[in-house]
């Protein structure tokens, strides 16, 4: 076969392929375990999943496959993590997200410092727990009050009720006098 017509050859299939590969999964595509674990979530069957969007059907027969290789302990951790994050309000999530992607942007030592400490937190008996929480609440509040404001420096050092200070006047002008002999004016 000619170059020419090798390429066109090859161009010919991946116009033919590749909307297959890109609609991402189909109901039918998912195993019965799948389809089990996605029905409830989407209120239905083959039909309403059919009908999503691709990456939402991408993320549903993923989050599917991962609750399958999930031990008990683990599909346990995850439904507490799901239950906490539906009772977020919406500001609530996007802090999470945030607090997320600073820590996926740690170094990879300070990311394990955390998490390690964050284990060693959790073996802790519960009343130990609550007393470091209100232990590092009450740090917050404290560094919240004690943190200068930024203010211009004259302001700064007055009581918040009272105004700002009023600008100083102009330096008065002298007139030169006669001349003067020594340091004093004749």
């Amino acid at each position: 076969m000619r170059p020419d017509a090798r390429q066109a050859l090859a161009a010919l299939l991946l116009a033919v392929v590749a909307p297959v590969f890109a609609a991402g999964p189909d109901w039918g595509s998912l195993s019965a375990e799948q389809q089990a674990l996605v029905a409830p979530a989407i209120k239905g069957g083959a039909t309403e999943f059919n009908q999503l969007p691709e990456p939402r059907r991408q993320k549903l027969a993923e989050g599917a496959r991962r609750w399958l290789e999930m031990n008990p302990e683990q599909r346990l951790e995850a439904s507490k993590q799901f239950d906490s994050w539906q009772h977020m309000s919406n500001s609530e999530r996007r802090a999470a997200l945030e607090r997320r992607e600073r820590f996926r942007q740690l170094p990879r030592a300070e990311q394990e410092s955390l998490l390690r400490q964050q284990r060693r937190f959790d073996t802790l008996p519960a009343p130990e727990q609550q007393r470091l929480r209100e232990a590092f609440r009450m740090e917050l509040e404290h560094r919240a009050s004690t943190e200068p404001m930024n203010l211009p420096p004259t302001d700064s050092l007055l009581p918040p009720s009272l105004p700002p200070l009023p600008p100083l006047p102009p330096p008065a002008t002298t007139t030169p006098s006669s001349p003067t002999t020594g340091l004093l004016p004749q």
